[in-house]
């Protein structure tokens, strides 16, 4: 079982065999957004399956038990869920503590740390993003789309909620991890530069790279670290790169 079971909940079935997904958990996050749906959280309860599943089972191929996975811009906690199945530890990254209840149901027993990550120890506003709910047209929030990033792009509105930033390398120190997943809305790269020693171990790596400029920093950045790619995957429209 990869979460933590509640009273209300639902099972799916997926590559990982049951899931028991506690919709009290969701419920509760999505209440402090008024009410509002969470796009990940609906695409889980409405496909039944895990968000971007082709990613989540290639980690969990690659994973190996008492494996040390680092799950950087972890959002409700799915990657950290499946890798506690699996039975590798856990170091989660996630800046925004409304999503506190789910992630710490599905990390367990591993560490959550309440940061962002980038290149250098630093203060970032939060950016609330927000969408069109495919099925109904109404607003829904987004909340694996919110950002540090910040500036009034369409779709996102400042949060007036300061997050403090830190270096991979700090946060991780001497630990080995042999992956680490980092989906952090356009700061992949940012985190790439904060992790130079980190990366001198070759972990395998999960970025998502929705965006060319993007894509192109980090492919010529990582290749210094004799870094090649394995497999792109376009998962429910995210596009993430596998490197090795």
């Amino acid at each position: 079982m990869l979460f933590m079971k509640t009273t209300n909940t639902t099972t799916v079935d997926c590559a990982l065999g049951d899931i028991t997904i506690p919709v009290t958990v969701f419920t509760s996050v999505l209440t402090k957004y008024g009410m509002v749906p969470d796009y990940v959280s609906w695409m889980i309860i409405k496909n039944a399956t895990f968000y971007e599943s082709s990613v989540v089972q290639d980690v969990y191929d690659t994973l190996k038990p008492g494996d040390l996975f680092v799950d950087v811009g972890a959002n409700l906690g799915q990657y950290s869920a499946m890798a506690k199945h699996k039975g590798a530890s856990i170091i989660a990254v996630e800046p925004q503590v409304v999503l506190k209840e789910p992630l710490e149901a599905n990390v367990g027993d591993g560490t959550i740390h309440w940061v962002g990550v980038g290149q250098c120890e630093t203060e970032l506003e939060l950016s609330y993003a927000f969408m069109k709910n495919p099925d109904t047209g109404g607003l829904m929030a987004n909340i694996g789309a919110n950002d540090l990033r910040g500036g009034n792009e369409a779709g996102r509105f400042p949060s007036g909620i300061t997050v403090p930033v830190v270096t991979l390398d700090s946060l991780i120190g001497e630990q080995v991890p042999t992956v680490i997943k980092v989906d952090v809305e356009r700061m992949e790269y940012d985190v790439l530069l904060g992790s130079k020693e980190l990366l001198k171990h070759k972990p395998v790596l999960y970025l998502e790279q929705n965006e060319m400029d993007n894509f192109t920093e980090c492919y010529n950045f990582l290749q210094k670290y004799g870094y090649k790619i394995e497999r792109i995957f376009n998962a429910d429209g995210t596009v993430v790169v596998k490197y090795v």
